[in-house]
């Protein structure tokens, strides 16, 4: 089983790598887009990348959700076949 705070180091240093990579990939699709004549200013092209996430996000919380209820309801599944063991 994960330690807790492990889990939490790892969502941190997540959340520290997406924002990096928001501004980075901002900077670089800014930089790209002038080149082709965009006009569009580091923010705008950091704002449209992150509200592009948030349907991937959603999804990954969802899915965590998910797997959550089905470990817990697999393990009490598994402590009720051990109860029925020693019903007789």
């Amino acid at each position: 089983m994960l330690d807790w705070r492990f889990a939490v180091a790892i969502v941190l240093a997540g959340i520290a790598e997406g924002i990096a990579a928001l501004y980075i990939s901002g900077f670089v699709l800014k930089w790209i887009g002038k080149t082709f004549g965009g006009k569009a200013s580091a923010r705008e092209v950091r704002a449209a990348l992150a509200w592009g996430s948030v349907p991937r996000t959603v999804a990954c919380l969802i899915g965590l959700v998910v797997v959550i209820v089905q470990r817990r309801a697999s393990h009490v599944d598994a402590h009720d076949d051990e109860d029925d063991l020693y019903d007789d």
